[in-house]
């Protein structure tokens, strides 16, 4: 195949297989020009898992781990900065449970393993208690062990003492755009207003995720150190109580213009109604996608807490609307005050209003025909779209992982 067609079509081939790792093993060995277009799916992203030392008191012990740490990284640069060069193909890293000391010292030798690194994983990292030489490092020590060139930082439960540590931490990534926390703790909820090293966020951030974690103070904090020509874009919240909520709803205000992806959930506390009613996207004017995930919140009543933040929209720019749920039954829908609303479709420019089941086991033909009679609104207008499975809005595409980042 690879001897008659062009190495364009060749290219492509090999790109569309970016996910099949024993046909892209294949590929190497039929012939030796398919070998780096085959590598740089093979390699693009790398995980790493860290030893955990452990005290009586379940606190990392800076000795034997560190240097543990320090030996793996000094062999982990051998290997890939040999003869194969593959750390040239790495733009992912995912590592698991690494200590806050390694990465403060490893920074620059994680830039040449990875010249064209642009994502970072951090899992199962307790950070709660730094070294003292982190809390009073120079200035200069920060700036050698930046990773330039990194637009996407994601940490999944992680447990920060400090809301400040983290700042301090984000500050190596002069270039992130992207910041994502999951299932993470930070100690306490006071922000720092320590300005020694006058720390703001990336110039060109514009991409925000919480989940499961404490958005209070950090959405305090982005407003206290945001930088003047930054704005968030994109933002992604899940599970926001009624105090979280209003200081969204502070932010929201601010961003105006700016905002054009809001995806939203809220907990299922008591005072949901509360929590929507601090919403107010009537300066959005920007707003294309707006997602409601986790609608059919159990024992409430989604319809009300989402026809109050649809009503305050007044962007003409929305094309997207989006409900997520889990309903192991199409009837219990709850459409029936919310159907009238999305039928008169007060936004003109919409092009996709789509319903997606998380639910697994579901009657896919049931649940369409149940949507599309009780909303002919949106079938009549061509905007109506119903989700098989989640698959069908979540799949990762290799021009998402690739062309995108490079």
């Amino acid at each position: 195949m690879f001897s008659f067609l062009p190495w364009e079509l060749n290219q492509l081939i090999i790109d569309n297989l970016y996910d099949r790792k024993e046909t892209l093993l294949s590929i190497c060995l039929v012939c030796k020009h398919a070998v780096p277009f085959a590598r740089r799916h093979l390699f693009y992203r790398l995980h790493g898992r860290f030893k955990k030392e452990l005290g009586s008191g379940g606190v990392r012990i800076a000795g034997s781990g560190a240097d543990q740490e320090d030996e793996q990284t000094s062999r982990l640069y051998l290997v890939l900065r040999g003869t194969l060069k593959v750390g040239d193909y790495v733009r992912s890293i995912s590592l698991e449970n690494p200590s806050y000391n390694w990465f403060r010292t490893s920074g620059a030798l994680l830039q040449r393993v990875f010249p064209n690194l642009r994502e970072v994983r951090i899992s199962n990292a307790s950070w709660n208690v730094l070294p003292p030489l982190f809390l009073h490092h120079q200035r200069s020590t920060i700036a050698s062990g930046r990773l330039k060139g990194v637009r996407s930082v994601v940490m999944v439960g992680t447990i920060w003492s400090e809301i400040e540590h983290l700042e301090r931490f984000l500050t190596m990534f002069p270039d992130c755009d992207a910041l994502t926390i999951r299932r993470s703790t930070i100690g306490s909820e006071q922000v720092s207003t320590y300005t020694g090293f006058n720390n703001r966020l990336p110039s060109g951030f514009h991409k925000l995720t919480l989940d499961d974690t404490d958005k209070f103070s950090i959405l305090k904090w982005i407003q206290l150190k945001s930088h003047p020509s930054s704005r968030l874009t994109t933002l992604t919240l899940r599970k926001l109580s009624t105090k979280e909520s209003a200081v969204v709803g502070e932010l929201l205000k601010s961003l105006e213009d700016a905002l054009s992806y809001l995806d939203i959930s809220f907990k299922v506390d008591g005072e949901v109604m509360a929590s929507a009613g601090k919403f107010d996207l009537s300066r959005n004017t920007e707003l294309d996608t707006l997602i409601f995930d986790d609608w059919s919140m159990s024992g409430w009543v989604p319809r009300e807490w989402s026809l109050s933040i649809l009503r305050t929209i007044r962007s003409k720019r929305l094309t997207t609307l989006q409900f997520s749920y889990r309903v192991s039954d199409p009837i219990l829908l709850p459409l029936a005050e919310l159907a009238p609303f999305l039928n008169a479709m007060p936004f003109p420019n919409v092009k996709t209003v789509q319903f997606v089941n998380r639910q697994p086991f579901i009657n896919e033909k049931r649940e369409r025909s149940e949507l599309v009679n009780r909303l002919p609104g949106l079938v009549v207008k061509g905007v109506f779209q119903h989700a098989a499975s989640p698959k069908d809005i979540t799949t990762e595409s290799f021009l998402d992982r690739y062309y995108l980042d490079t």
